[in-house]
């Protein structure tokens, strides 16, 4: 029984490797707040995969949906600010700048 959290880990993380350009995409999608904010959950849900630390390179473009011209998907990512934090290491104290 140990091995099935192990196996969808390992699922989750080449789906999280395969797609985070995809996810990217989403994100900065110029015409529909609707994808923007599906590829940012996205991203914020898989960082807990993220062992190539590819979110440590966008995350100033993910900060910035935070005023995003759609409140819903600022909501979003503000909300989500959380799920980053709690399961990436982006906010180590060596990313940090005063």
């Amino acid at each position: 029984m140990t091995i099935l959290p192990r196996v969808a880990s390992i699922r989750a993380s080449k789906v999280s490797r395969i797609f985070f350009d995809k996810f990217v995409d989403m994100m900065n999608n110029k015409t529909n707040s609707f994808i923007r904010t599906r590829g940012l959950r996205l991203i914020a849900y898989h960082a807990k995969w993220d062992n190539e630390n590819k979110i440590s390179s966008i995350i100033e473009q993910w900060l910035s949906h935070i005023e995003d011209e759609k409140p819903i998907t600022a909501r979003q990512c503000i909300q989500d600010v959380i799920v980053n934090i709690k399961t990436s290491t982006i906010m180590t104290s060596e990313n940090m700048t005063p």
